[in-house]
């Protein structure tokens, strides 16, 4: 998950620079998160049943228990959120290597510059976009 989720973030920040929003991205960050999430909502389930039926048991862990299962799920969980922070973290180093977040030590032109020239194209009547 997390060998996927690292690339998935950096794709998706350049996927957002490049205006070239790409189904193979969503693709990537659905392997990285829906795994761990899935297995944690399944197991929660199966902790959940063991709780409610105590006699219930399934093929190959006949030996455990409601909080086995429920531990399990907490991992998986765990597992989820380190990939969703994996990916945050590899989007705003993609960002920062790009240079496209302001940076406080770098020059005005990112508070400033752009902004002066996106309303000098709006008074031209021009696309804002620069």
């Amino acid at each position: 998950g997390i060998a996927i989720a690292g690339p998935s973030g950096a794709g998706v920040a350049l996927s957002t620079l490049g205006n070239n929003t790409s189904s193979l991205v969503g693709v990537a960050i659905s392997a990285s998160l829906l795994p761990p999430a899935v297995n944690a909502g399944i197991c929660w389930a199966v902790a959940a049943l063991i709780k409610f039926d105590d006699g219930l048991a399934f093929v190959g862990s006949e030996n455990w228990t409601a909080a086995d299962w429920a531990r399990t799920g907490s991992i998986s969980f765990a597992l989820t959120v380190v990939n969703i922070l994996c990916i945050w973290a590899s989007g705003v180093l993609m960002f920062k290597l790009k240079e496209v977040a302001p940076l406080k030590d770098k020059s005005p032109f990112w508070s400033k510059d752009i902004r002066a020239a996106r309303e000098a194209k709006a008074v031209a009547g021009e696309d804002a976009k620069v």
